[in-house]
């Protein structure tokens, strides 16, 4: 009974040599996946399924570096491979970027075709105050919105289409940038002394008066709450006065601050406001 262990132990360590033998005389390949793992590092983490797929790919390729199959595959194979994988970083790459300006006229023009409502490409009065709206979100008044025809309605048909309505909103814009400036307090309205402040940097040099009048005849009167102005009839008090800045330099030839006009003249210029 003690001498069978023996044969045994021979049956068991001879397929063990033979397999060594033929090992050492034909190396087999180790898998691509096993072998990239062990060339890892103990300190670093293995990647993670998603972030390592693009490396198990290249590493499984023929003629990719440090594989086992390396310089078995032609080399034409690889580089076609190399440009593949390569492609979507150049896509990436050549990208433009987005143009703020087309970026805005895109939105106007959903804009535009939204107010629309019959869609004959031309904004009257009343679709156009639906699109300007003041920094409180209420509507512009009709004053002002008839004013922002009048001014931009350049073939004088008396709507306003998208060419026109992208140049107004830009105006709109440019306003609101200096409503901004000037309402301190930052409660969407103008007060008086918020006012007489803008007046003064636009280098105007009025009297109290006079600043106090253009106030009160364009402020929002409340009971409750001091005068003030909305975004709207801030606008329309500005255009009203860089309007009589220009009739009143038209007259004033001497530049001295004197202007000499006919009652004809002045009548037709009055008119011109209405």
């Amino acid at each position: 009974m003690s001498q069978h262990p023996r044969p045994i132990q021979r049956q068991q360590q001879q397929p063990q040599q033979q397999q060594q033998r033929y090992a050492n005389q034909h190396p087999l390949p180790q898998n691509p996946r096993q072998q990239q793992y062990q060339q890892i590092p103990q300190s670093q983490p293995l990647p993670r399924p998603n972030s390592g797929f693009a490396q198990d790919r290249i590493a499984s390729q023929p003629n990719a570096p440090g594989s086992p199959y390396a310089g078995y595959a032609p080399s034409a194979y690889n580089q076609l491979q190399q440009r593949n994988t390569s492609q979507p970083n150049i896509i990436q790459q050549q990208q433009p970027r987005a143009d703020p300006a087309q970026i805005l006229e895109r939105q106007l023009r959903e804009l535009f075709d939204r107010v629309d409502r019959d869609h004959d490409g031309g904004l009257t009065e009343d679709e156009l105050a639906t699109a300007l709206i003041n920094n409180d979100g209420t509507q512009f008044r009709s004053s002002t919105v008839r004013l922002m025809i009048r001014l931009f309605d350049k073939d004088g048909s008396g709507t306003i289409e998208f060419k026109e309505f992208f140049h107004l909103w830009n105006y709109i814009l440019h306003w609101r940038k200096t409503f901004q400036k000037y309402d301190v307090d930052s409660n969407q309205k103008i007060s008086f002394g918020e006012y007489q402040s803008a007046l003064e940097s636009f280098g105007y040099r009025l009297p109290t008066d006079i600043v106090l009048f253009i106030f009160q005849r364009f402020g929002d009167f409340n009971s409750n709450q001091p005068m003030s102005l909305r975004f709207d009839m801030f606008v329309e008090s500005l255009v009203w006065l860089l309007r009589c800045t220009n009739i009143f330099k038209k007259f004033d030839t001497q530049g001295n601050g004197i202007a000499t006009i006919s009652f004809q003249d002045f009548v037709h210029e009055i008119l011109s406001f209405i």
